[in-house]
C-alpha cells in the first residue's frame, strides 16, 4: 500500500466524490481554480492535528454536481487549519 493510499485510509478521505456531498461533510473546503481544496483534523497526539487535501473535477462542471478525485494528501499535519489549507493552495497552484 502506497504512502498516498495509506493517508486516504486513515483520514477516510473519500477518492472520489460528488462537492457537494463531500463540502457537507468537509467544512473547511474551497474551489481554487479546477481544484477543491479542504483540510481536516485528525487526532495524532503531537498537538499538530491537521492535514490538507487537493481533489481535482473530472469534468468541466465545477458546480455543486461535478465529480472530484483525490489528487493530493499532505504527509506532514499542522498546528491549525490555516497552515493545512496554506499547503493545499500552494499544491493546487503548483498543478495548475
Amino acid at each position: 500500500m502506497t504512502t498516498f493510499d495509506k493517508l486516504q485510509s486513515k483520514y477516510r478521505l473519500p477518492k472520489r466524490a460528488i462537492a457537494e456531498e463531500f463540502e457537507c461533510r468537509w467544512p473547511f473546503t474551497m474551489n481554487y481554480g479546477d481544484k477543491l481544496i479542504t483540510c481536516g483534523s485528525y487526532y495524532t497526539g503531537t498537538g499538530a492535528d491537521y492535514y490538507g487535501a487537493v481533489y481535482s473535477f473530472t469534468t468541466e462542471d465545477h458546480t455543486c454536481e461535478g465529480e472530484i478525485m483525490l489528487e493530493e494528501i499532505s504527509e506532514e499535519t499542522f498546528i491549525d487549519r490555516g497552515h493545512a489549507l496554506e499547503w493545499a493552495i500552494k499544491e493546487a497552484a503548483q498543478h495548475e
